[in-house]
């Protein structure tokens, strides 16, 4: 089970009691499918919707909640916005770590040189930049994680920034 301080996914289903969802991941070249996000009487819609049938296939949502193993969530509050600038944004604590590739909430992201960050995009959250062989030499399970990156239009992400914080 894993918190989901916040996620931006893009509606791809009709919204009724559980809304479809699916979120790009897995460094550029995948989609990481969420099977449903539940929601029930106490799950607070808010934003461009006021409610879960006021939510469409294209709407982008930023969804608070628990997530499973099994690729469900539940959303304690889903906040919708009817344009969005493709802006991904990851966060979240480092999961597994196999050489250049960074697993974050179910999303890898390949942070060698076939990815797609720049050499200039690693960064400590405190401030200061990577290399990339820094990076790589530093990143560990539990750290914290924030990647930023642009949403392509076949749902892939072009990852463009990654910041490391140590675990505590």
């Amino acid at each position: 089970m894993n918190w989901l301080p916040w996620s931006v996914f893009k509606i791809s289903g009709t919204p009724q009691s559980r809304i479809a969802a699916s979120t790009a991941s897995r460094q550029k070249s995948t989609v990481m499918e969420l099977d449903t996000v539940n929601v029930n009487e106490l799950t607070k819609i808010l934003g461009a919707a006021g409610t879960i049938v006021e939510i469409f296939p294209g709407d982008h949502v930023k969804i608070f909640g628990t997530s499973f193993s099994s690729g469900n969530a539940t959303a304690s509050k889903i906040i919708v916005k009817k344009q969005s600038k493709d802006t991904v944004v990851l966060r979240g604590p480092v999961e597994a770590v196999s050489g250049a590739l960074i697993t974050v909430l179910d999303v890898i992201i390949d942070t060698g040189n076939t990815g797609s960050i720049p050499d200039n995009g690693f960064s400590l959250e405190s401030g200061g930049p990577l290399t990339r062989a820094e990076f790589q030499s530093r990143v560990s399970v539990g750290d914290s994680f924030d990647a930023k990156g642009t949403l392509l239009v076949d749902s892939t992400v072009n990852w463009q920034s990654i910041a490391l914080g140590e675990s505590k």
